[in-house]
Formats: structure tokens, sequence, C-alpha cells
């Protein structure tokens, strides 16, 4: 999966799709809104809230993202 597909995203997508991407996500899988479920929810909520983040982290950075890309052969240059 990569991190696009985290986000729910094109590879074209612009920054604020990205943005706004990654905070419907946070707003649903924040483990803070699932302190009273049961673990095995809280848990899942938790690993998809740490890919959500990494996703962020990376593609929110333009050279970060750059790279990605090149890694994944999206860009050339």
């Amino acid at each position: 999966m990569t991190l696009y597909e985290v986000l729910g995203v094109e590879t074209t997508a612009s920054r604020a799709d990205m943005r706004s991407a990654y905070v419907r996500l946070a707003r649903t899988f924040h483990p803070d809104f699932h302190a009273d479920a049961n673990p095995e929810v809280f848990a899942y909520a938790q690993n998809r809230m740490r890919e959500v983040n990494v996703a962020w982290q990376v593609l929110s950075d333009e050279a970060a993202r750059h790279a990605y890309d090149q890694r994944l052969g999206l860009r050339t240059d």
C-alpha cells in the first residue's frame, strides 16, 4: 500500500487535498476518539493513525514527497 493509498488520495493530489484527507482520517482514527472502545478496535485505530501520520509526514514535505515519488517511479527528474 502506498502512502497515497493510506490517505485515500490520487498521486496528483494537491497539498491541500492531502491535508483535508489527513484531517478527515485523524478525526476517524485518532485513539482519543476510541478510548472507550474494546481493545481490538482501539488497537486498530492506533495502527491506522500511525500509518496516516507517516503518510502525512512524508507527503506534506515537498522534498520528502519528491523523493518518495521517485522511489515509486512517479517522477523521472
